[in-house]
């Protein structure tokens, strides 16, 4: 089952949602469809939603897969890769023009043409482009003490492909490691 969470696809509200919301909604929906427990894979954003849930409640979850997404999970990797990002940003780097990796269109047209095309369900909204509108998120990934994910109960799996210029390899590498068994 996938879902359209909060702000994206044909769900309501908008860029920006608060804290704590993408887990709550997942859980609510999970206990909506009367599924007990499940397997979770978050990719990108949908990584807080998942994390979320598996840090909550990690009764309800089998395993994880955090595809392209370290997100919700506080390490000192992320910490050092979002104050990486609060340099790039405003230096010039376009986060949404780095969602793929270089060349990706042209070596996969028939990907590119499909990702694309689920972008369009989503209902009309403003994307979020001054700098303003995220880099607090950032500010929160840097400055949010490391937790200790050694013991984490959940079997986890992260992956991400050697070419992203966003989530980096070397980030979702140094992610896993700080999980036992990951």
């Amino acid at each position: 089952m996938t879902y359209d969470a909060r702000g994206f696809g044909l769900s309501g509200g908008g860029w920006g949602q608060p804290e704590g919301t993408a887990d709550g909604d997942l859980l609510a929906l999970l206990d909506h469809v009367g599924i007990d427990r499940a397997f979770l894979v978050g990719h990108s954003m949908g990584g807080l939603a998942a994390s979320g849930v598996a840090q909550k409640a990690p009764e309800r979850v089998r395993g994880l897969v955090m595809g392209d997404t370290p997100f919700g999970f506080q390490t000192a990797a992320l910490s050092r890769w979002a104050a990486a990002m609060l340099a790039k940003i405003p230096a010039g780097f376009d986060v949404f023009e780095h969602l793929f990796a270089p060349g990706f269109a042209e070596a996969e047209p028939e990907m590119h043409c499909l990702y694309m095309g689920l972008c369009r369900l989503n209902a009309a909204r403003p994307v979020p482009r001054g700098t303003g509108d995220y880099l607090e998120a950032y500010v929160r990934m840097r400055d949010t003490t490391p937790a200790d994910y050694s013991s984490f109960s959940v079997p986890a799996l992260f992956i991400v492909g050697d070419h992203d210029e966003l989530t980096l390899p070397w980030l979702m590498e140094e992610t896993a490691r700080a999980f036992g068994g990951a």
